[in-house]
């Protein structure tokens, strides 16, 4: 058998081995179209320009002292922000719910904000007192 056949019947045999989906991704990047392929790899460029555009920008927006007072708000107003008792408040528990799920989208938001910052390579012990 050649050495393709060898490599397909290796990864037609991992099926099931809990790594299905990229097994299938080798796969149909194996016996894919060469045009399709070449689609893919484009896109996947452009993907990869995209975020390295976005991250750029995340690094020239917040590592100026403006963008610090603004991350520095933002926390302030979401992560920092103490726990409320909310059962003190007398709200029912649907209220107590929905304000509970506004506060972790909030909170989702900044998280992802920090990721992104940290993925972009953003230092906050050289770019002012934020996070």
């Amino acid at each position: 058998m050649s050495q393709a056949g060898m490599e397909l019947q290796d990864l037609i045999s991992s099926l099931g081995s809990g790594n299905d989906w990229q097994v299938i991704d080798q796969l149909t990047g194996m016996l894919g179209h060469p045009e399709r392929k070449a689609r893919a790899e484009q896109d996947a460029a452009r993907q990869q320009a995209k975020i390295a555009r976005f991250q750029s920008d995340l690094l020239v927006v917040f590592s100026t002292p403006e963008g610090g007072r603004v991350l520095n708000e933002l926390l302030d107003g979401t992560l920092r922000k103490p726990p409320v008792a909310l059962a003190t408040m007398g709200l029912t528990s649907d209220q107590l719910g929905i304000m509970a799920a506004y506060r972790e989208g909030q909170n989702s938001i900044i998280y992802t904000l920090l990721k992104s910052l940290e993925q972009a390579g953003f230092d906050p012990s050289t770019n002012g007192d934020a996070a």
